[in-house]
C-alpha cells in the first residue's frame, strides 16, 4: 500500500510539472488565457510549497505580461501566505514592491520592502540590499534626505559590510540630490577614507556636483583624491572631463607639470601630463613629458611607441628613428612599429633604406605573394606608388603571371591618376576567375566612374576594350552606366554595345542596378532601376519595381525621392494588395521620414481594412501615429491589442516577387521591406516608456528603460534605453531645459520642427545641452536642412569632446558624410575608436570602418 501510494504521488508530481513546462511554453507564445488555464489546474497537484510557488509565480508572470499587475501583485502575495515557501517569498516581496512602484503607489512599494525585511531579519545581506532599495525609492518619491537619514543609519549599523562602499556612494548622491553639497563631501572624504581606492565613492561626489552645474566646486575635489590615487583611469578621467566642461584645460596642464616635479609617482604623473597634451594637440609638451618619462622607464614598451610617433608628427626624426628602433628590438613582432620606422626613414630622405628595411621586415621575395602584397601595401599607405609598381612588375615576372595583383596595381595607377592604366587592371582583375580582387576592382571602377575627372578617360578606356572583345559584362555595364551619368539615355547607352533587342538592353540595366544595390550603391541602382519603369510591361512589374526603388532610395537617405517614386504610382490601376502595399509604404515613409502623423495616419486607415500582414503592419502605423499625435490613451490601448497578436508567419508576409527582365532574375531579398519588420514586446515597451517620459512621470519613465534594459537586452531598443537612463536623471531633477526639452520632443514626433528647433536652441548651460543637440540635429535632418545638421553635430563634438552624445555625434557626421566625403566619414570612426574605445558605438564604428574600406561616392541626385 506504501508502495503505490508513493506511485500516486510521483505521478500527481509529473503531472503538475507538465502542466507548469506546457503553462510555460504558451506564456512564451502570448497566448495567455490558456496559459492561465493550466497554472490554475496545476495548483491542486501541486506536492508541497515550493511547487504550489512555482505556479502562483507562474501566474504572477502571466497577469504581470498582461498588464494586470493587481492580479500579479495578489498571485505574489499567496505565495507570501504559504508556509515554506523560502527564497520565493523573498522574490515574490521584491517583485511585489517593483509592480507597486511601477504603478507609483511608493507606500505600498515601501511596505512590501519592509515585509521582505521583516521576513529575514538576521540577514546583513539582504539588510543592506532591501535599505538601499528603499533609499532609492525614497529619491525617487522626492524625499532624498529620509534617504540619507536611512543610509547613514545603515552605515552606522553595519559599519564593516563588504557592501559598505555602495552605501557610501548611495549616501552621496542621496545627499546631493537633497542639495547637501557640504554634507555629500564629508560623506565622500569620510567614505574614501574608511575605503581607500573605492572610486565609486568619489565619483559619486564628482558626477553629481556636475550634474548640478558645481563643476568648478568639483575641480579641486578631483584634484584632491587624484593626488591620492592617480593611477585609477575612471577617476583621472572625471578631472578631465571637469576641465573639459569649465574650459579650463590649462589649469590641469600646469597642475600636473607641478606634480610631475615631485619624485613620489612621477612615472605616473607624466603619463598623465602626455596624455592630457596629446589630447590637447601639443605634441611639443607630450614628447618633453615622454623624454623625462623614458629617463624613468627605458624600456616601456608602451611609452617608446608613443614617444616615436610623436617625435615623427613634431619632425623629430632622429629621436623617433632612435626610440622606434629599440621598441622593435623589445617587440619584432609589432608591425605599426614598422612601418613608423620606415616612415622615419622616408622623412629623413632615405627611401632605398627604407624599402630595404620594409623588404627585411616583411622577409619579402617576388614570387612569395604574401610577401608582395605586404610590401606592396605598405608602400602605397606611404604613397610610394611608382616603387610599388615596380615591385608589382617583379612578381608578375617571377610568378610568371602578367595579370596578378591586378586590383592593387590598378590602385597605384590610379593613386598617380594614370586613369587609363587603372582602368585597364580594373577590367582584367574583373576578367579573372575567382574572388580575389574582383570586389574591389569593380568598387574602384565604379567610383571612377563616378568621378567627373576621371570618367572620361575611364569611358574611353572601356569603350576601346569593348570594341576589342576584351569587355567583362560587370565592366560592360559601367561603361553603359559612365554614358547615363554623362548625360546620355539608357537607349543611348546600351547603342555602344553590339546590338540586341531592347529586353536584352533592360536585362543588362537590370544586372547592372542589381549590382550597384549589393554593394550598397543604394541610389545609383534606384536611378538605373528608373530607367527601366518604360520598359515594363504591366502595371504590376512597374509597381513591383518602383517599390523596390523607393526602398533603397529611403536606405540612401532620400526620402522624398522615395515619396515622389510611390506617389507617382497612384496613376496605375493596381491589384488591390499592391495598392494596399504602395499606401502602407507612403504611410512609413511619411511617420517616420517626413514626420507627418496626420497625413500617414489617413493613409494607414485606407490600408487597415481587411485580414492579413498589411493590415496588421497598419494598425501598428494607426498605433504610432496616436504616439506621434500625443493621443497616449490611445496608443497605449492600440499598443495592449497588438500586442495579444501574433506576427503573421514568414511564409505568410507579402514580400515583393522578383522580375525577369530580358534574361536576367531580379531578387528582391537585400532590402528589408516595411511588412518584414514587425515590431515584439520589446517596441511597446519602449513606446510605452517614451509616452511616459513625454508625459513628465520621469520616475516611472526610468523605471519602464531599466525593465527594458533587462529584459531585452539584445533587443536594439535597449541601446536607446540606457541613452534615456542616462537623460531621465536631469529630467527628473527639472534642471535647467527639461520642460523645453520635454516640449521640444513632442513637437518633434507631431512634425512642428519650427517649434522643436526654437525650444531646443534655447536650452544651451544645462546638463541637457548635449542631447538637446544631438535631437537638434534629428529636427534639422527631418526638414531635409543637412548643412545645419552637420554643423550642429560638429559643434556637439567640438564644445563636449569626451561625453557620450560626441560619440553618438561622430557616428552620425560619419552616416551622413559616407557618401559624399567618405575619407572624413573614415576620420570620424576612426575618432570614435580613439577616443570611446570601450563604448557601445566604437562597436558600431567598428563595422562602418569595415563598410568604408573601399569609400563610395554616389552620384550626383
Amino acid at each position: 500500500m506504501a508502495l503505490l501510494l508513493s506511485a500516486v504521488s510521483l505521478g500527481a508530481q509529473q503531472t503538475a510539472r507538465g502542466l507548469m513546462a506546457e503553462a510555460a511554453r504558451l506564456r512564451a507564445q502570448r497566448q495567455f488565457r490558456e496559459a492561465i488555464r493550466l497554472y490554475l489546474e496545476a495548483l491542486p497537484l501541486c506536492a508541497n510549497a515550493g511547487e504550489t510557488a512555482q505556479v502562483w509565480f507562474g501566474l504572477a508572470s502571466v497577469y504581470r505580461q498582461q498588464g494586470d499587475n493587481p492580479r500579479a501583485v495578489e498571485a505574489y502575495r499567496e505565495v507570501t501566505r504559504l508556509e515554506g515557501a523560502g527564497t520565493y517569498a523573498e522574490a515574490a516581496w521584491r517583485q511585489m514592491a517593483e509592480l507597486h512602484i511601477e504603478e507609483g503607489d511608493f507606500a505600498a512599494a515601501r511596505q512590501a520592502y519592509e515585509q521582505l525585511l521583516a521576513a529575514s531579519p538576521d540577514d546583513p545581506n539582504l539588510r543592506v540590499e532591501v535599505s538601499l532599495a528603499l533609499a532609492r525609492l525614497e529619491a525617487e518619491d522626492r524625499h532624498p534626505e529620509a534617504a540619507a537619514q536611512r543610509l547613514r543609519k545603515l552605515l552606522t549599523d553595519l559599519p564593516q559590510s563588504g557592501q559598505a562602499p555602495d552605501i557610501w556612494a548611495a549616501l552621496v548622491q542621496a545627499q546631493i540630490q537633497a542639495e547637501d553639497f557640504t554634507g555629500a563631501t564629508a560623506s565622500a572624504r569620510e567614505g574614501w577614507r574608511l575605503f581607500p581606492g573605492h572610486t565609486t565613492i568619489v565619483l559619486a561626489l564628482l558626477d553629481g556636483l556636475r550634474a548640478q552645474g558645481r563643476a568648478q566646486q568639483a575641480i579641486p575635489l578631483a584634484w584632491e583624491f587624484v593626488a591620492q590615487l592617480p593611477e585609477d583611469d575612471n577617476l583621472f578621467q572625471a578631472l578631465a572631463d571637469l576641465h573639459r566642461s569649465t574650459r579650463t584645460e590649462p589649469q590641469l596642464t600646469e597642475w600636473l607639470q607641478q606634480q610631475s616635479q615631485q619624485p613620489e609617482r612621477q612615472a605616473v604623473w607624466l603619463r598623465r601630463l602626455a596624455e592630457v597634451q596629446v589630447e590637447a594637440g601639443n605634441d611639443t609638451g607630450a614628447l618633453a613629458a615622454y623624454e623625462r618619462l623614458l629617463a624613468l622607464a627605458p624600456d616601456d614598451i608602451e611609452i617608446l611607441r608613443e614617444a616615436g610617433e610623436t617625435a615623427l608628427r613634431v619632425g623629430e626624426l632622429a629621436k623617433g628613428e632612435q626610440w622606434l628602433r629599440r621598441c622593435l628590438a623589445l617587440a619584432p613582432d609589432d608591425m605599426g612599429v614598422v612601418m613608423s620606422l620606415g616612415e622615419a626613414y622616408l622623412r629623413q630622405g632615405r627611401p632605398d633604406e627604407a624599402m630595404r628595411f620594409w623588404k627585411e621586415a616583411v622577409q619579402y621575395r617576388p614570387d612569395d605573394r604574401d610577401s608582395v602584397r605586404q610590401l606592396g601595401n605598405a608602400l602605397q599607405r606611404h604613397q610610394l606608388h611608382q616603387q610599388a609598381l615596380q615591385v608589382y612588375a617583379e612578381a608578375r615576372q617571377a610568378l610568371g603571371d602578367p595579370l596578378a595583383f591586378s586590383a592593387q596595381v590598378g590602385q597605384a595607377h590610379e593613386a598617380l591618376l594614370d586613369f587609363a592604366g587603372a582602368t585597364r587592371e580594373y577590367v582584367a582583375a574583373l576578367a579573372q576567375p575567382g574572388p580575389q580582387g574582383a570586389g574591389t576592382a569593380a568598387l574602384r571602377l565604379q567610383a571612377l566612374t563616378e568621378d567627373a575627372a576621371a570618367r572620361p578617360e575611364v569611358r574611353s578606356t572601356l569603350q576601346e576594350l569593348a570594341q576589342a572583345g576584351k569587355l567583362p559584362p560587370e565592366a560592360a555595364a559601367t561603361l553603359i552606366y559612365a554614358r547615363i551619368l554623362d548625360g546620355e539615355t539608357a537607349d543611348q547607352a546600351l547603342a555602344a554595345l553590339p546590338p540586341s533587342d531592347d529586353q536584352a538592353h533592360a536585362g543588362l540595366l537590370a544586372q547592372l542596378g542589381h549590382r550597384l544595390e549589393t554593394g550598397g550603391q543604394w541610389h545609383s541602382a534606384a536611378l538605373v532601376y528608373g530607367r527601366l519603369l518604360p520598359a515594363l510591361r504591366t502595371p504590376t512589374d512597374r509597381a513591383v519595381l518602383a517599390l523596390h526603388s523607393a526602398e533603397l532610395l529611403t536606405k540612401a537617405g532620400d526620402w522624398r525621392a522615395a515619396l515622389q517614386a510611390l506617389e507617382r504610382l497612384s496613376a496605375d490601376e493596381l491589384p488591390a494588395s499592391l495598392a494596399r502595399r504602395v499606401r502602407v509604404e507612403q504611410a512609413d515613409l511619411l511617420l517616420r521620414e517626413g514626420r507627418q502623423p496626420t497625413q500617414a495616419r489617413e493613409l494607414y486607415a485606407a490600408a487597415e481594412a481587411g485580414r492579413g500582414p498589411l493590415s496588421l503592419k497598419a494598425r501598428w502605423g494607426l498605433a504610432d501615429c496616436a504616439f506621434a499625435l500625443g493621443d497616449y490613451a490611445s496608443a497605449r490601448e492600440q499598443y495592449a491589442l497588438l500586442a495579444e497578436a501574433s506576427p503573421p508567419p514568414p511564409e505568410a508576409v507579402e514580400s515583393l516577387p522578383p522580375l525577369v527582365i530580358g534574361s536576367f532574375y531580379l531578387p528582391f531579398d537585400d532590402v528589408e521591406t516595411v511588412t518584414e519588420r514587425w515590431p515584439g514586446d520589446d517596441y511597446v515597451a519602449f513606446r510605452l516608456a517614451e509616452m511616459l517620459l513625454r508625459e513628465a512621470k520621469f520616475s516611472e519613465a526610468a523605471r519602464a528603460f531599466r525593465d527594458l534594459s533587462r529584459q531585452y537586452p539584445a533587443s536594439p531598443y535597449a541601446n536607446d534605453a540606457l541613452e534615456r537612463l542616462l537623460l531621465l536623471p536631469a529630467l527628473e531633477r527639472r534642471a535647467p531645459g527639461a520642460e523645453a526639452y520635454v516640449e521640444a520632443m513632442k513637437a518633434y514626433d507631431r512634425g512642428d520642427a519650427d517649434l522643436a528647433v526654437t525650444l531646443l536652441t534655447g536650452i544651451t548651460v544645462s546638463p541637457l545641452a548635449e542631447p538637446a543637440r544631438l535631437l537638434l540635429a534629428d529636427v534639422y535632418l527631418g526638414r531635409g536642412d543637412t548643412e545645419q545638421a552637420l554643423a550642429t553635430l560638429q559643434a556637439l563634438t567640438a564644445d563636449f569632446p569626451t561625453s557620450s552624445e560626441a560619440a553618438t555625434a561622430l557616428l552620425r557626421l560619419a552616416g551622413l558624410q559616407a557618401t559624399s566625403d567618405p575619407v572624413a566619414a573614415r576620420g570620424q570612426l576612426q575618432e570614435v575608436l580613439r577616443r570611446f574605445p570601450d563604448s557601445p558605438q566604437a562597436v558600431e564604428a567598428r563595422i562602418l570602418l569595415e563598410m568604408l574600406q573601399q569609400p563610395q561616392k554616389e552620384p550626383p541626385q
